[in-house]
């Protein structure tokens, strides 16, 4: 083995620190100030006002350069010209055949887009029509009702790079589409995650990635404890809703309010939320007079059906009379997760803003329930919530919309050209060092590209992603399947992976169903950045399903980068649990087979599969008790005695089983409340396994 002697180059500590002093002060701002683009009313020669925002007439000639129209559109005006209807109102653009805006977007980040309709007359309220952007579909089968008290907005958060972005507006059948005005800018920094914590109706889901590369729909925006908010009260011009049509019990909250004075933003930006929306809150309706004050406030949203939403809960304490009270609580998603909430975690002061980001995946019940109560360690046994924020987590963005972020991006430019002198004297010591080495390094396969960490754990700092050319060494398994899937099969069978088409989510990542070319069903195991699963296990994952044969589980058929899995193998654990618990267990039989099931049989194996499942060793059965179950379960399926459902598959064993020379007592299933197990000693049963085990596990 060669020795590479590494070189150390020291720099004295003042030249750093005037280095960092000349770098800030080349630093771009990075304040956010209000957009004035694009903001476009549709149809008109003539710029209109609303809510402080001016709207640029799409025939007027200020608008020259900064957007396109593509295919065949006309304006249209409302020819009452009635004077209750805001001028913006008062004309449209409308289309016959798939048309767009296409707009220049000089400034990669996350954008707001809003869409107005608003039918000035019977004929735009016959519109049907879709509207789509980045390859995402905004709207369907969209129409706009007949002269409605107020316009309606659809509003959407995107992530868009530099470059053209269209709008498509697609008429459905020999119908036509409309909008009346377009709104579209920059959001502030920082204005959408990347990644959050997963939930679901179970409880905890691990972390939810890459966020930025989806579109978001606003379908709950909550002043909780407030009034209505309009554009004129919104800091980017949005509505935001009271709260009471939402509460779970009215009774167990109270409306507190401070409206003397703004929160204390301390860094915060005053753009994620109004001040109205933090000088307002619920908190709890404590009664001397009730039997016991420790209840829960809820509230019950609807969301769309089996979907994954994005939630930001809004936080600002102005209900504590001190820093002191030592204020903390609950929140609550669903019933089986909780957060403590500690509003002055990181700063002592009252009135100071915050809020917390989840992903939150939905049943099939589209029914959202968040709640917050006290806890017994709190100084002020009380709980209280400001906002709400309810987004829909729709498909995938187009390469071509994603942004990086500008603020990072800016930096790392900057950075990067002061210190590229320095980056130059390593690479060039790297390549000295590495010119000594004598062996050439064995040629291995290229990845372009491989999200999967190398290291257990889901934290993006914490994964190794390799760039394009990068070679794995020798401890990356040789795959020799039959199959090699090229990735753009995968696209096709999934339609690019389409959230629409998701079935499942694994440790890996997410899961797909597809259909390849030639008729193949199968189900995509697609692996993602920040998994909660390594490179190393990844790769036993492919061996290990590559090897499996049985006539009830179809083995892996061929690697495309990303796993692709035939269907029925995919989160199988997950689903038997949920048909346990819906009552439904008979769904985890073959259906040609199921009548053949002996039902008491099936309970045992389930519950014996169930119970090593379980997250502690000390909570999982031992070997001994898992043959025995195992064998049990065998005889309850061969034996002919009739049992009834409700039945305990665990009692009355002797009336069923002629076992010779066996001492043995039931799992601890069986019997819990014993205090000594003896050994399974098995020695005369061609039934049961030839075993003499003592605590293994």
């Amino acid at each position: 083995m060669e020795m590479i002697q590494s070189y150390k180059i020291r720099y004295p500590l003042p030249s750093i620190l005037f280095l960092l002093h000349l770098l800030s002060l080349h630093l771009p701002s990075l304040a956010y100030t209000v957009p004035d683009k694009y903001f476009i009313s549709c149809g008109s020669d003539t710029n209109s006002t609303a809510s402080g925002r001016s709207f640029i007439g799409d025939l007027t000639s200020g608008n020259s350069g900064s957007f396109t129209l593509t295919g065949q559109s006309s304006p249209v005006r409302d020819s009452n010209k009635s004077t209750a209807t805001p001028p913006l109102y008062q004309t449209a653009r409308i289309f016959r055949e798939q048309s767009s805006y296409e707009f220049v977007i000089s400034s990669a980040g996350t954008y707001l887009v809003r869409l107005h309709f608003f039918s000035f007359s019977a004929n735009l309220s016959a519109a049907l029509f879709d509207v789509s952007a980045s390859q995402v579909s905004l709207v369907d089968n969209f129409s706009v009702p007949n002269r409605s008290d107020s316009p309606l907005i659809k509003e959407f958060i995107i992530s868009i790079s530099v470059g053209k972005f269209p709008i498509y507006f697609m008429p459905q059948g020999s119908s036509f589409a409309f909008v009346n005005a377009i709104e579209l800018f920059l959001a502030p920094e920082n204005f959408t995650p990347s990644s959050a914590p997963l939930v679901g109706p179970a409880g905890s889901m691990g972390s939810y990635n890459d966020i930025l590369s989806k579109a978001l729909l606003p379908i709950h925006r909550i002043n909780v404890g407030g009034p209505t908010l309009s554009p004129e009260n919104d800091t980017l011009w949005r509505y935001w809703v009271p709260d009471d049509s939402y509460l779970f019990s009215r009774d167990t909250a109270k409306n507190s309010s401070s409206l003397s004075s703004r929160p204390n933003y301390d860094g915060f930006s005053e753009y994620i939320a109004p001040d109205l929306v933090y000088q307002t809150a619920k908190e709890m309706n404590i009664n001397s007079n009730r039997a016991s004050n420790n209840f829960n406030i809820t509230w019950v949203f609807n969301v769309t059906k089996n979907a994954v939403h994005f939630v930001r809960v809004h936080f600002c304490d102005i209900v504590s009379p001190s820093p002191g009270a030592l204020l903390r609580f609950n929140l609550y998603i669903y019933s089986n997760f909780s957060r403590e909430i500690n509003p002055y975690e990181k700063i002592s002061r009252l009135a100071v803003p915050f809020y917390v980001d989840f992903v939150v995946d939905s049943d099939d019940s589209g029914i959202m329930r968040i709640s917050i109560g006290p806890r017994q360690d709190s100084g002020n046994k009380t709980a209280f919530l400001n906002g709400l924020e309810i987004m829909e987590i729709m498909g995938e963005l187009s390469k071509g919309a994603r942004a990086s972020d500008p603020k990072s991006t800016g930096v790392f430019v900057i950075v990067g050209s002061v210190l590229g002198g320095l980056v130059l004297i390593c690479i060039l010591g790297v390549v000295l060092c590495l010119g000594r080495r004598r062996r050439k390094p064995k040629a291995a396969e290229s990845l372009g590209w491989s999200p999967v960490p190398v290291h257990r754990g889901g934290s993006t700092d914490s994964r190794m992603q390799a760039p394009e050319g990068a070679i794995f060494g020798p401890s990356t398994p040789i795959l020799n399947l039959g199959l090699k899937i090229s990735f753009s099969e995968i696209q096709f069978a999934t339609n690019n992976f389409d959230m629409e088409k998701k079935i499942g989510k694994g440790g890996f990542g997410t899961v797909f169903r597809g259909t390849l070319r030639n008729g193949t069903e199968v189900a995509v195991k697609r692996s993602e950045p920040g998994s909660h699963q390594g490179l190393p296990e990844f790769h036993t994952e492919i061996i290990v399903l590559s090897k499996i044969r049985h006539r009830h589980l179809v083995s892996l058929i061929g690697p495309a980068i990303n796993t692709l899995l035939p269907l029925q193998q995919v989160n199988l654990a997950d689903w038997v649990m949920l048909c346990m618990k819906k009552g439904m267990l008979e769904q985890v039989v073959d259906a040609s087979i199921r009548s053949e099931i002996n039902v008491n049989c099936q309970r045992k194996f389930v519950d014996t599969a169930v119970r090593c499942l379980e997250e502690y060793g000390v909570d999982r059965p031992n070997m001994g008790d898992v043959v025995w179950d195992l064998e049990y379960a065998l005889q309850l399926q061969q034996t002919p005695r009739p049992r009834e459902p409700h039945e305990d598959s665990t009692a009355d064993t002797s009336a069923m089983l002629a076992l010779p020379d066996i001492q043995l007592l039931p799992s601890l299933s069986m019997s819990e409340e014993m205090d000594h197990m003896p050994i399974l000693r098995v020695t005369g049963s061609s039934s049961f396994s030839q075993l003499e085990i003592q605590d293994a596990r």
